[in-house]
């Protein structure tokens, strides 16, 4: 159920924990120059790399900020998987990397549907592409002004409120 990888390993098969639906944790020595875990999952060790994700019955994954390149196979068979949040630092979905997710509904991707679309994804993504993919809003408004004088004209301010995932108008 859980793999430890000592400090000494310093490459991986691509297909390395392919099939291994026991797997709930992935953990890596401090002292390993190549990799590291973060919450049980194989990255790394600058955190740019996504290799792999154990099957720990997840619903919701968020790909943390700063991950370039998900790797084949990084989250094959993870079958309880019905959200992942993409951060605008990936560049690139290496083939198969969602493979069997097929309860994968929702795409939630922090760029824009161009970003998106400039994103390297390779074959066998079936089910990350057939999800519903939803983009960052581009809208940027400080302020606005809704008709009359600018004395009786109504002004509204959008803030960012990260705690309610959203924006309030004042």
């Amino acid at each position: 159920k859980k793999v430890s990888i000592g400090k000494g390993l310093n490459s991986l098969g691509k297909y390395a924990f392919t099939y291994c639906p026991e797997l709930k944790e992935i953990n890596v020595s401090a002292q390993n120059q190549k990799f590291t875990s973060i919450n049980g999952g194989l990255y790394s060790k600058n955190k740019s790399i996504l290799y792999r994700l154990p099957h720990n019955g997840a619903k919701e994954f968020t790909v943390p900020e700063g991950v370039e390149t998900i790797k084949t196979d990084a989250m094959g068979d993870l079958v309880t998987l019905e959200t992942v949040r993409i951060p605008a630092s990936v560049k690139t979905i290496e083939g198969l990397a969602f493979d069997g997710c097929n309860n994968l509904k929702y795409v939630q991707y922090a760029g824009s549907k161009e970003d998106w679309e400039k994103i390297s994804i390779s074959f066998g993504n079936y089910e990350l592409l057939n999800a519903n993919i939803t983009y960052k809003k581009s809208v940027s408004v400080t302020g606005l002004k809704i008709g009359g004088s600018a004395a009786d004209a109504l002004r509204l301010n959008w803030n960012r409120n990260t705690s309610a995932g959203g924006y309030i108008i004042e």
